[in-house]
Order: structure tokens, then sequence, then C-alpha cells
């Protein structure tokens, strides 16, 4: 019996600037570098009552229209949600609870950063650039809990599909078209 080799293909993407939460994003920059991004954000559900704190976007960026391999780091991002708890003071934290294992994302390796959205804004996002497999992780476990900004909140299970897709359509490349 022939035994033979997987083949995996690169998964080609229509250009999409404007996903709904939970769908993949999409889009090459002609004239900014010429470098393609794809995309999901999602909103995890907050652990205290109220409105969900933040939202959590998660890119890839590459030069040109194609990657031919799976990306070797992502760019997480949680962004406050406008008007949620509106007193209390974003602070510089980020990390992530993976089942009972935490992943600190504050340090140096991460490329941890702590943002305003504008220039005359408050520090209200955190970004960390962290290994694709970080994403796999993610997806692997039950339950994952994103601790930023002051807030705690988890990733729903229609969240975890959500990104269990985009990690399988990233994973053997990608084309925007």
């Amino acid at each position: 019996m022939a035994v033979l080799p997987w083949i995996l293909a690169t998964i080609v993407l229509t250009a999409n600037n404007s996903p709904a939460v939970g769908q993949i994003g999409a889009f090459y920059f002609e004239n900014v570098g010429r470098h393609s991004e794809v995309w999901i954000r999602l909103v995890p559900q907050g652990v205290e009552s109220g409105p969900d704190p933040f939202q959590l976007n998660v890119t890839v960026s590459f030069p040109g229209r194609q990657l031919e391999h799976q990306p070797d780091a992502v760019e997480l991002r949680v962004e406050s949600t406008a008007g949620a708890f509106p007193d209390r003071v974003r602070q510089p934290l980020f990390s992530l609870l993976l089942g009972d294992a935490e992943l600190n994302l504050t340090g140096t390796q991460y490329s941890f950063q702590f943002l305003a959205k504008c220039q005359d804004c408050s520090a209200d996002t955190v970004t960390a650039r962290v290994p694709f497999s970080v994403l796999r992780d993610m997806t692997a476990s039950k339950t994952v809990v994103i601790k930023a900004l002051g807030f705690s909140a988890r990733l729903t299970p229609a969240a975890l599909a959500a990104l269990g897709k985009y990690v399988a359509t990233l994973s053997s490349g990608v084309a925007i078209e």
C-alpha cells in the first residue's frame, strides 16, 4: 500500500475589512507598505456583572498578499469597551489563563505595550506579540480567561470555536485576493 504525503493547501481569503464579531477579516494594504493582515475580533464575556469590559483582536501581518506557511507570531490586542466601567482606571495588565496555567504577557519576550486609542485619551489598550503556538494552546484549552486592563473575561464556547477556525485558516498559509 502506497503512503501519500499530506498536501497542505494555502487558503485564499477574499478581502473583507469589516467582518462581524467572530468572523475572519482580511485586507491587502497596497498603499501602506504593501502588506496584508488577517484578523478576528472576539468579545470575551466579563466575569463580573455589567457590560463586557473589552474586545480581543488577534492579528497576523505579513508582506505582500501571501503567507506560504503558518505565521511565526500574532498580535493580541485587548481594547476597553467604550463606556464600560467608566470610573475604573485601566491598568497595564495582560495575561491568559489556559485551564490552570497562567501566561503573563507583560514581559519583554512578548513585546507588551500599554497604549491609548488617541493622543488625548487615557491608556485603554494592551497589546502583546506572541508565538502562533499560543493560539493553538488557547484553542486546545477547555477554558480561556483573559485578565487585562484590570478586568477578567472568558472566551465563550462560540468564541473559542471562532478562534479555532481562525487558527485552522492560518495553519498552512493564506493568500488575500
